[in-house]
């Protein structure tokens, strides 16, 4: 994110920790519904930590919940509640310690409890890792029709402070609206008359059409984009960094799920990860030393990948791309000048065509009111990760593409407006018809809903 003027951190944040209910949720249940298993004494012991905690009297829950977790280490409530014990006592590294021992308990037991994302993203933002913070925000999100009613209100009211924080007040206003509206957040509603203020106050500024514009300014919101990437193709969590698809006959690698071929076995799709690797050793990182001329991927199909999922050399790629993610979503954003290039070489001298791709991509990178908006130049990055340019004649069913050139010639604005709505109507469009044109026995009409959902992240 850009370098932003901490206007409420010690404040605001402070305030309504300390005055106003907090802006988290506990899992409620009175036996332990999230694991049967645990004995009933213990259940009790977090139960009554819960109420010392209610009562202010953290040392004395932190000392009891301890205790518990000597005898069951694996239970989640107490995990959970011994983070937020120790969030209230203001030892925060030791609450997120604890609180990302639950998270992967959660995972591993496959506990169907989601207000702990909400949780960590506002522990995390409180004490400033506004990366981390998102990343948990956004995976709250995508359990909004699972989430109780307080925990949506609280979630959006969340978003909406951590945008407002750093100056992305387009962002900002979208999630309080949602708090407002939907769920009738009294607290939302205070902080939005805020943003509206801050609005007020920001320049306008505007761009002839230039990519190079736009590109730039991904850069200086690579941690946003990135962040919105990682989401969408990693949800958030580094195990997927490496990542085969059942169906597939490639490897997917990185926060944007580069493609990587094994040997003799190239499909239509573009192949991405080896450029990766190369952008990689021009900006000074260091590859092990299998990976340096290892051109395929070593891995032949989906077995042979999963039954190496734990090996030295699936872990060197995890701990590179861990390490690596700033860079990676730089790479993606750098491929926006890429991308339009192709598009001027595909389109040669047909003016009226470029001219309206040019129009579609300003009306999309930029709001009502003439700013950049961060959301559209998401959009249009990802879209290119997503789906590809559009250029290539191998990325094709029955001779219809579906890359961001298809999507830019379905658009028809005539300003800024609706812009990202249409750009997003449009892609769905063409997604459609894609799924429809597709072999019968790719079956591709099973990833409509996931595709779908993930359009809708640039609204």
């Amino acid at each position: 994110m850009i370098c932003c003027k901490k206007i409420w951190k010690h404040s605001f944040i402070n305030f309504f920790i300390l005055v106003c209910n907090p802006f988290f949720v506990y899992p409620e249940t009175v036996n332990d519904s999230y694991q049967r298993d645990i004995p009933q004494s213990q259940v009790l012991l977090v139960n009554k930590s819960k109420t010392l905690i209610k009562d202010k009297k953290y040392l004395e829950s932190i000392e009891i919940l301890k205790n518990v977790l000597q005898v069951e280490p694996e239970y989640y409530r107490g995990l959970y509640y011994l983070g937020l014990a120790y969030f209230y006592n203001k030892q925060y590294d030791d609450s997120i310690h604890y609180l990302e021992q639950a998270l992967t308990i959660r995972e591993n037991k496959q506990i169907k409890e989601y207000s702990i994302f909400n949780t960590l993203g506002w522990i995390y933002m409180a004490n400033e890792n506004y990366n981390k913070a998102e990343i948990n925000y956004l995976m709250a999100l995508r359990y909004e029709e699972q989430n109780t009613y307080i925990t949506n209100q609280k979630l959006f009211n969340n978003l909406g402070l951590l945008y407002y924080n750093l100056s992305q007040v387009e962002l900002a206003q979208k999630y309080l609206k949602i708090a407002v509206n939907k769920y009738n957040s009294q607290s939302a509603q205070k902080t939005l008359s805020l943003v509206n203020a801050l609005k007020e106050k920001e320049k306008q500024s505007t761009y002839n059409f230039n990519i190079q514009n736009y590109s730039d300014i991904a850069l200086k919101e690579a941690e946003f984009i990135g962040n919105r990437i990682f989401m969408n193709e990693c949800r958030g969590r580094n195990k997927y960094l490496t990542f085969w698809g059942k169906n597939e006959k490639h490897a997917s690698m990185g926060i944007g799920h580069f493609i990587w071929y094994p040997k003799n076995k190239i499909d239509i799709y573009e192949e991405t990860f080896p450029n990766l690797l190369y952008f990689f050793l021009n900006n000074g990182i260091k590859l092990p030393n299998w990976l340096v001329n290892e051109r395929y991927c070593p891995w032949s199909n989906y077995l042979d990948f999963m039954n190496n999922i734990h090996s030295n050399k699936m872990i060197d790629l995890r701990e590179l791309l861990q390490k690596t993610i700033g860079l990676q979503t730089k790479y993606i954003v750098k491929n926006l000048e890429i991308s339009y290039s192709k598009i001027e070489n595909k389109l040669g001298y047909d003016k009226k065509r470029l001219s309206h791709i040019k129009k579609q991509i300003d009306f999309v990178a930029k709001t009502s009111e003439g700013r950049i908006s961060v959301l559209g130049i998401y959009a249009l990055i990802d879209y290119v990760h997503f789906k590809g340019v559009g250029t290539s004649e191998k990325e094709r069913y029955k001779n219809e593409g579906w890359g961001l050139l298809q999507v830019l010639e379905e658009m028809h604005c005539e300003d800024s407006s609706h812009s990202r709505q249409n750009f997003v109507d449009a892609a769905k469009k063409i997604l459609k018809k894609r799924i429809n044109n597709a072999p019968i026995n790719k079956n591709e009409k099973q990833y409509e809903k996931g595709w779908l959902k993930r359009l809708n992240t640039y609204l």
